[in-house]
């Protein structure tokens, strides 16, 4: 599990493995959450995505570039 801290540079990640966007870590929160400059959602301290989506083909991650 990859470790994010404010700053850091990180890359949206669609089901396939495609680069959708590039941002940066913007905010952790208290509970972990992360925000992402580039990304509307907040996502969880391993990089998954904290919204439920019907389709597992529409769930995104984060990876550091």
């Amino acid at each position: 599990m990859e470790k994010f801290n404010i700053g850091d540079k990180v890359r949206i990640i669609d089901f396939m493995g495609n680069t959708k966007r590039k941002g940066e870590v913007t905010e952790i929160t208290k509970a972990g959450n992360i925000r992402v400059s580039c990304w509307k959602g907040l996502f969880y301290p391993d990089g998954s995505e904290r919204r439920n989506t019907l389709f597992y083909t529409d769930r995104v991650r984060i990876s550091k570039l």
